[in-house]
């Protein structure tokens, strides 16, 4: 069976269980990287160094929002005390063997920019949230981008049919 059946099941489970309780189970993470990992080593356009690059960029990414938030209130801030979940940032680290490194870069982006506009439309609209399921929403973008490369017919180790479909 190919990894990314399931794939989808834990990562509907996430989307479930962050949405359900604002919390996924423990055994989630290692079993996306996992299935992530052995989806990688199976496609022949997947290279190492693209582990490395996503880690990295997720890295950069917690880093700065770190800084961000220390310089907006002129201490130190810990992002996980307020701000981020210690399950949404493992969960950053284990999808980081889904993709190519441009379109993580373009996944990850993309997911949080449509999250926190939907996410601020319901919480104008229809009711206020505390906090955002952002583990689950990403689990959710992720099977909507699985469905897509379906019907292009492309992978998500490859960057070539993206930089292709970005300059036409």
């Amino acid at each position: 069976m190919h990894p990314y059946y399931w794939l989808c099941l834990v990562l509907g489970m996430v989307v479930y269980q962050d949405f359900k309780d604002r919390a996924i189970s423990v055994w989630t993470i290692p079993s996306i990287f996992l299935l992530g990992l052995y989806a990688a080593w199976s496609s022949p356009t997947w290279e190492p160094w693209f582990l490395y690059f996503n880690l990295s960029f997720v890295a950069i990414q917690l880093i700065g929002v770190s800084l961000y938030f220390s310089i907006k209130h002129k201490q130190w801030i810990n992002i996980t005390e307020h701000y981020l979940g210690w399950g949404d940032i493992y969960f950053f680290l284990a999808i980081t063997t889904l993709f190519s490194p441009a379109q993580f870069c373009c996944f990850f982006i993309g997911s949080l920019i449509l999250i926190l506009l939907v996410t601020g439309i319901y919480h104008w609209s229809v009711q206020k949230i505390k906090t955002i399921p952002l583990a689950g929403a990403m689990s959710l973008c992720w099977l909507l981008y699985l469905i897509a490369l379906y019907y292009y017919n492309t992978s998500s180790y490859n960057d070539w049919s993206l930089l292709q479909y970005i300059y036409g």
